[in-house]
């Protein structure tokens, strides 16, 4: 489905979007600065502030501290009580935050949502592309987080790329001409540094409303056309044993 003017509502949520997306750092001695590792996605699971990202992102930090900005002029080490990371190929891990940040939003629980490959669904990748990303020091946080729309794969891609539908999406673009939410055309960065970041998913029926589907963990490095995410029903499923029920749009914890 190509992207035309039905779309430019992304420009009005892509700014509550953005505040999502918490930039992860690991701190260089040497030169004393913050150096950007990749995305993480910030939720809200029944009141509990779950900080969620690629398991290889974490992995380039460990056993070093990880960082995150604070404020306009402070990082501080990542406040977690419990820090996860799958030993599989899922590709996921997540903290559980010890305080809340003051510079970002949440995803509730109630805007995520199951992947859909349905074609009157998009869907934005958003998150912070290390080619567009210059270090930080101490005072200056120099992050872009961008949103990149995109379309859900054949299931012949699930199959070419040897992926698990049931736990992980792929998302298509042409690499060449791919939209951002301010309808103008790009050629799609270097997606290293994305990693982490939230796939969100659009009604085009419904322009108001959005569902985080997935997180990013790789993408296609032959064609170099795709994007590979987790899913997040999968994870709460999974990995954070919460139960979504579709039905009556509320949740439960499993026994």
């Amino acid at each position: 489905m190509e992207y035309d003017e039905a779309y430019g509502y992304l420009l009005n949520i892509m700014e509550e979007l953005h505040h999502y997306i918490v930039p992860l750092y690991k701190r260089n001695h040497l030169d004393k600065i913050f150096e950007y590792v990749g995305s993480s996605v910030l939720c809200n699971i029944y009141g509990l502030k779950v900080l969620i990202t690629a398991a290889h992102v974490l992995s380039k930090v460990q056993p070093e501290k990880l960082y995150l900005p604070y404020s306009e002029d402070k990082f501080i080490e990542l406040p977690s009580n419990e820090i996860v990371i799958t030993e599989n190929d899922i590709d996921i891990g997540f903290a559980i935050l010890a305080i809340d940040l003051p510079l970002y939003l949440s995803v509730d629980i109630s805007k995520m949502g199951s992947f859909s490959s349905d074609e009157k669904f998009q869907h934005i990748l958003v998150g912070c592309p290390g080619s567009s990303t210059k270090h930080s020091d101490r005072t200056t946080q120099k992050t872009t987080i961008q949103g990149y729309v995109t379309s859900a794969s054949e299931g012949s891609e699930y199959i070419r790329l040897n992926v698990d539908m049931h736990e992980k999406l792929i998302v298509k673009f042409n690499k060449e001409k791919v939209y951002r939410e301010n309808k103008k055309e790009f050629t799609f960065p270097n997606p290293n540094g994305m990693s982490g970041g939230g796939i969100f998913q659009f009604d085009e029926n419904n322009a108001i409303k959005f569902e985080l589907v997935g997180i990013m963990t790789d993408w296609d490095t032959s064609k170099k056309n795709a994007i590979i995410g987790a899913r997040i029903d999968n994870i709460l499923n999974k990995y954070l044993r919460i139960e979504k029920k579709e039905v009556d749009s509320t949740t439960k914890c499993k026994d």
